[in-house]
């Protein structure tokens, strides 16, 4: 057993200095993987998501309910699907926010998709740039990919309310092939921009 743990840390901490975007990657993943164990599955919730993420005039999808109903859960198991499925048609990339192991602001998140952006596509990237034009990457993204591209982005509801934030105004309107599925609770400031915006909402059922 001893042997068999020590082994386990080594996969996950092996020797040398972790990257920026590796340690972002152990730590959403970790998450990821908590949230797939005991899980019961509903098969009307993953038809949900699955419909609207073949549905190629969609950009943009919600999923609300209650705290503590198991948006998340659904959202991480819906993942580990499609991240296993060799035939999935989408790069994903994904962000658990407000983890425990990462920070919970909009810079952050922001730059944490662009290096997994700048990663999955192949591009060079710059770790000592100031500002990370999320903007530029979605429209290289649009005439340059080679697949089209999942955002996943999980308990948006928690992101730090810094200079409104929470109006989202930082995350730029996805381009063509380019979808976003978000998180987030019932009564938060989140929910309002999206019901704005008129994204259509999917709520989770107790």
């Amino acid at each position: 057993v001893e042997e068999a743990f020590i082994n386990l840390l080594d996969s996950l901490f092996p020797d040398g200095n972790l990257s920026e975007l590796e340690k972002e990657r152990i730590g959403q993943r970790s998450f990821l993987n908590q949230l797939c164990q005991n899980y019961i599955k509903d098969e009307k919730n993953f038809d949900a998501l699955d419909s609207w993420l073949a549905d190629e005039d969609s950009h943009q999808f919600v999923v609300t309910g209650a705290s503590g109903l198991g948006k998340s859960a659904l959202i991480a198991n819906w993942l580990k699907q499609k991240l296993s499925d060799n035939s999935c048609e989408y790069n994903i990339i994904y962000h658990f926010t407000g983890n425990g192991g990462s920070e919970s602001n909009s810079e952050h998140i922001t730059k944490a998709i662009a290096n997994e952006i700048k990663d999955i596509y192949g591009w060079e990237y710059d770790n000592s740039e100031t500002e990370v034009k999320l903007e530029d990457l979605f429209v290289r993204v649009s005439a340059e990919g080679n697949k089209p591209l999942l955002i996943v982005i999980d308990a948006i509801n928690q992101i730090v309310d810094v200079d409104n934030a929470k109006l989202l105004n930082w995350l730029p309107i996805p381009t063509m092939g380019i979808k976003i599925l978000f998180s987030t609770i019932e009564d938060d400031r989140t929910m309002e921009v999206f019901k704005y915006r008129e994204y259509p909402i999917f709520t989770l059922q107790p």
